[in-house]
């Protein structure tokens, strides 16, 4: 049982350690909120970043009887993102922070789009009559973060399926979402 155990702690440590070897040459994104994606092959792709234009509707009920929901979304013009991802490759973010210190969970949004024939929105809070208020309802994707060199997160996801994705990074110190950026790429 100890030689087992001992094994699989040899594994994951080799393991981990081909991992981080194989970034050594990759450098960190050059702007704060930058994301880049690391491929299998090693290599570097920035990710396409966009000014998300944040909208809030009501549909028709609120304004004739009172009664409905008001939606608040970012949208992002264009229905496809320009960069391609391959579905089952094996990806990373980098994604470069003011510094590292701070839980990535925290403030960054790796999340799924809807997409329509013009655009791609993300929910980001509702409120209705009588159920009140939500807010977070950006479909999030889980993911691992690690530091990365002196200020990034490296990030990695489980499989990803088809579809528009983005990642937002937020500012902990200085929180201002009148000029959220966007970084988006697609699945195939």
């Amino acid at each position: 049982m100890k030689k087992l155990s001992f094994l699989v702690a040899c594994a994951v440590l080799f393991a981990s350690n081909a991992v981080s070897q194989s970034f050594t040459t990759i450098e960190e994104p050059e702007f704060v909120g930058e994301t880049v994606v690391i491929n299998s092959d090693s290599t570097v792709i920035p990710l396409e970043k966009h000014l998300a234009k944040i909208t809030t509707r009501a549909n028709a009920g609120i304004y004739i009887v009172g009664i409905g929901k008001i939606r608040q979304r970012i949208e992002i013009e264009g229905n496809a993102s320009s960069i391609r991802l391959k579905q089952g490759d094996k990806h990373f973010f980098a994604i470069r922070g003011i510094d590292n210190l701070s839980d990535p969970l925290s403030i960054i949004s790796f999340f799924k789009f809807e997409v329509t024939k013009k655009t791609r929105r993300a929910e980001l809070s509702s409120t209705a009559t009588f159920s009140g208020a939500s807010s977070g309802n950006l479909d999030h994707i889980p993911f691992v973060g690690k530091k990365f060199k002196e200020s990034s997160y490296l990030l990695k996801t489980g499989k990803l399926e088809a579809g528009e994705y983005g990642i937002i990074v937020s500012n902990p110190n200085a929180r201002d979402e009148k000029n959220m950026v966007v970084a988006t790429f697609g699945v195939d």
